[in-house]
């Protein structure tokens, strides 16, 4: 015996990234027109009564152009979502997975002010965004508060250390830089700009070892 039907395969189904559907509006090319004419559909004097058009034919007179719509088809598809544009003209269906959507519209995150509510802001480029009326169902991911990085207690103990140390070396005259010693100075001359006799200087040692203390 054949048959047919669907096969659920649940590891496929969960490996399966998840995906998010957004629609846009876009702007009629004749907003007043357009109202006008749904009003005259269903005003028995006009005659327009119940003259319905087709998809076809509204959207050539009140939808967006087909090179309007190709357009962004083509930004869309760039950051790999799905765009379907709805007969007439008028709306499209988006579908992706979140990340990429929120890629495509540049989608971003507003915080909530005192007595309004959260909202999501987004950008396309100027000659797409200019015939958008509202993109429904985009939701930008609440950004990760930034953590500022502790400094290490051992570590700045140690730097407290030794900023104490050459503070110490600077207030007695004692040298802090890092410049190699001229060792070709005579002994005495050395031990005076380098060693002892610097120290004991800088210290006030000298009368102390006068007297053989």
């Amino acid at each position: 015996m054949v048959g047919s039907g669907l096969v659920f395969n649940r590891a496929s189904a969960k490996s399966a990234p998840k995906q998010t559907v957004v629609n846009v509006a876009f702007k009629s090319t004749d907003p007043t027109q357009l109202t006008d004419f749904v009003y005259n559909t269903v005003d028995s004097t006009s005659a327009d009564y119940h003259q319905y058009l087709t998809p076809t034919a509204f959207a050539a007179k009140f939808g967006q152009p087909d090179s309007y719509v190709q357009s962004l088809k083509a930004y869309l598809d760039n950051y790999h979502v799905q765009t379907t544009i709805y007969p007439g003209n008028l709306a499209a269906k988006v579908t992706g997975t979140p990340a990429n959507v929120q890629k495509a519209f540049n989608a971003k995150y507003v915080a909530a002010k005192k007595g309004s509510q959260i909202t999501t802001a987004y950008k396309l480029p100027g000659s797409l965004s200019s015939q958008i009326v509202a993109v429904i169902g985009l939701y930008a991911t609440k950004p990760k508060p930034k953590t500022t990085k502790k400094p290490n207690a051992k570590a700045k103990k140690t730097t407290t250390h030794k900023q104490a140390a050459i503070n110490q070396a600077v207030s007695t005259g004692l040298s802090t830089t890092d410049q190699k010693p001229d060792t070709a100075l005579s002994g005495n001359a050395f031990s005076k700009k380098y060693g002892v006799a610097k120290f004991a200087n800088a210290y006030q040692l000298n009368d102390l070892y006068s007297k053989g203390l």
